[in-house]
């Protein structure tokens, strides 16, 4: 009986094993993911501000295309989801 046990939780630990590597898997593909984004959006705003320097675009439409929020701000949320993403790592750890 407890040779069954034994191995019972052994394929247990290696399927919550198996189900926290697919889960870090996919954290570090949505960290790649906000870094992409995090490059298109630096992008973006250099081509606007090369833009608007050459008077091609007005401060207005700057704005308007980044809503209103500056590039800092912006950037702030991706601290905010860095921490999401480490506060979800360490409690898939901890299962």
């Amino acid at each position: 009986m407890s040779g069954d046990n034994s191995t019972f939780f052994a394929v247990l630990a290696g399927a919550r094993a198996a189900e926290l590597d697919d889960a870090l898997d996919a954290v570090d593909e949505w960290r790649q993911y906000a870094a992409n984004l995090e490059q298109q959006l630096k992008a973006t705003k250099e081509r606007l501000n090369t833009a608007n320097a050459k008077g091609h675009i007005k401060d207005e439409v700057i704005e308007e295309l980044s809503g209103g929020r500056d590039i800092t701000e912006l950037m702030g949320g991706k601290d905010r989801y860095n921490a999401r993403i480490a506060a979800k790592k360490a409690e898939l750890s901890q299962r």
